[in-house]
């Protein structure tokens, strides 16, 4: 904690919530949420901050950005937090600081598609966190249940079969699972 009582953080624990809470990959593209608040820092809509916690200039291109600090407080007020539906709490037990929201929540934010991406993230670390090896084919099965009692249907108006959640939806080439 900093002298003035605020506790801050550095950039990169900011990137590795993001990437953790959505499962996003470092070798593909930035995350939006990423870039968002990246402009806002160089813009100075956020206060970038010293190790300290007392405000300093906007930062300067890549090197400033990994320079950073970041009062959590000041991130989560941005609109893209709301957006995203995410709240930034560095101080969680090793869990995802995400909102609990429900799938139907997701498919009406982001669509059905890129809802049960996420919600295939949910279910992987789900596996992985009780010790089991999580596959494709059982993730899809889960994917299927839970579309059905939220009643999630395709653009068609049908609900997804797991055949074809893991055909069309997480397979290889739509989806990885997170690290």
């Amino acid at each position: 904690m900093a002298a003035n009582g605020l506790k801050v953080y550095v950039w990169r624990t900011f990137v590795k919530f993001v990437n953790k809470s959505f499962g996003h990959r470092l070798d593909a593209q930035s995350h939006p949420l990423l870039d968002s608040v990246a402009v806002s820092l160089f813009t100075g809509k956020l206060q970038s901050r010293d190790i300290k916690g007392n405000p300093v200039c906007a930062p300067f291109g890549l090197k400033g950005l990994r320079e950073a600090w970041l009062l959590p407080a000041e991130v989560n007020r941005l609109p893209i937090m709301r957006h995203w539906l995410i709240s930034w709490d560095p101080e969680a037990s090793g869990v995802s600081a995400t909102r609990k929201i429900t799938l139907a929540q997701k498919v009406k934010k982001f669509g059905w598609k890129r809802a049960m991406h996420y919600e295939a993230n949910e279910i992987w670390r789900e596996i992985a966190i009780a010790g089991g090896k999580p596959s494709i084919a059982e993730i899809s099965r889960e994917l299927h249940r839970r579309a059905a009692k939220s009643t999630i249907v395709t653009d068609g108006g049908i609900i997804p079969s797991a055949g074809y959640i893991k055909s069309h939806i997480i397979s290889a080439r739509f989806w990885s699972p997170p690290k």
